[in-house]
């Protein structure tokens, strides 16, 4: 069964905004102690949620360790229906970083020494989702959506063989989503994810390069400016990424 969410006003969002920019914290504690304290209200949304989720917390901040795959499967299963418009309303996410998830939210981005500056910057990048490049990168439970959502629409993938790539580093999902040219194409996604996943996971041992992978992106980019990839054959496709990745 799936209910309709409650979610923050836009006054009581902006009171939480304010109050963490003044304040930061008195505005880092749960959602039910700042609702009495600060006499916010929720409102009735159209977004359907699965009752008494609970995402995984995080043991580490390491790929295994912060449970990130396990978790953008688990909030893609408890949002029915949720379609890409309902992601752009920071009220609902705010909420869950707040609210249901708000012990998710305070291990997976606890502020590095406790401090008044460190949870200010904690609030702003990780709670808080002013902008569209903040909710798919940064916010604690918008980004877990926006990775899972991506990973169910790739066809002829499984979600998890996707995730298992994207997952691999942090890096990578950031350099891998903040291409979006590249990755409008589904076909030029699955060839090189599957590209990646070959590379990566047959060989245990290799590690994760961030440089060699910017160089990489950068490449598809511009050889996508020159030719268009969903016009190729899938054979000449994959050789097309596999000579850029063998030989950079």
């Amino acid at each position: 069964m799936f209910n309709k969410a409650m979610i923050l006003s836009d006054n009581s969002l902006e009171e939480i905004r304010t109050i963490s920019a003044l304040n930061p914290i008195l505005a880092y504690k749960p959602l039910h102690v700042l609702i009495d304290e600060n006499n916010l209200n929720l409102v009735e949304s159209e977004y359907l949620m699965a009752p008494d989720i609970s995402l995984l917390i995080p043991e580490g901040n390491n790929w295994e360790q912060n449970k990130d795959k396990e978790n953008a499967l688990i909030l893609h299963s408890a949002l029915k229906n949720f379609k890409v418009s309902y992601a752009s309303d920071e009220r609902f996410w705010v909420t869950l970083a707040f609210g249901e998830f708000f012990e998710y939210t305070k291990k997976r981005w606890q502020p590095v020494d406790g401090s008044e500056e460190e949870i200010a910057k904690s609030l702003r990048n990780h709670w808080f989702a002013p902008t569209s490049r903040s909710r798919w990168r940064d916010q604690s439970v918008s980004r877990l959506w926006w990775v899972g959502h991506y990973a169910h629409s790739i066809p002829g993938l499984q979600a998890e063989k996707v995730l298992d790539v994207l997952y691999l580093n942090s890096e990578l999902v950031n350099s891998f989503l903040g291409h979006p040219r590249t990755i409008s194409s589904k076909r030029l996604s699955v060839a090189l994810l599957n590209l990646l996943h070959d590379n990566y996971f047959s060989h245990p041992k290799k590690g994760f390069n961030r440089e060699q992978f910017r160089i990489w992106m950068h490449l598809i980019d511009l050889r996508a400016g020159k030719i268009n990839f969903d016009t190729l054959e899938d054979e000449h496709l994959r050789a097309e990424l596999a000579n850029i990745i063998t030989k950079y």
